[in-house]
C-alpha cells in the first residue's frame, strides 16, 4: 500500500516523497489534494473521505489507515455474504416445511 501511495504522491508532487514526510510541509495545496484524493480512490478502490488526507498526512499513516479499513471492509463483506446465505437457507427450509405440511 505504501508503494502505491508513494507513486501517486510522486506524480502529484512531480518529485520524490518519503513515506514519513508530511504532505502539507512539502507544500501541498488544495488542487494537489483533490488530484491525489481522486487518484487514491480510483487506484485503491477505497471510499476515502478527503478529511482522511488531513488526518493521515504521511504515506505511512495513510497506508496504515487504508490497510486497516480494507481488511475491515473485507470482514464486513464476508459477514454480509454469510448472513445472506443463512437467510436463503432459512427461506428454503421454510418453503420445504410449508410444502410438506398437510393441507
Amino acid at each position: 500500500m505504501e508503494k502505491v501511495l508513494t507513486d501517486i504522491w510522486r506524480d502529484v508532487f512531480e518529485g520524490d516523497i518519503g513515506t514519513d514526510e508530511n504532505y502539507f510541509e512539502l507544500g501541498m495545496h488544495s488542487l494537489m489534494l483533490m488530484r491525489a484524493h481522486e487518484r487514491i480512490c480510483a487506484v485503491v478502490r477505497a471510499d476515502l473521505p478527503v478529511a482522511a488526507l488531513f488526518q493521515y498526512p504521511t504515506v505511512r499513516d495513510l497506508a496504515a489507515h487504508l490497510t486497516m479499513n480494507s481488511s475491515q471492509g473485507r470482514r464486513d463483506s464476508d459477514l454480509r455474504a454469510r448472513a445472506q446465505q443463512q437467510l436463503q437457507a432459512m427461506a428454503r427450509r421454510k418453503a420445504i416445511a410449508e410444502a410438506e405440511r398437510p393441507q
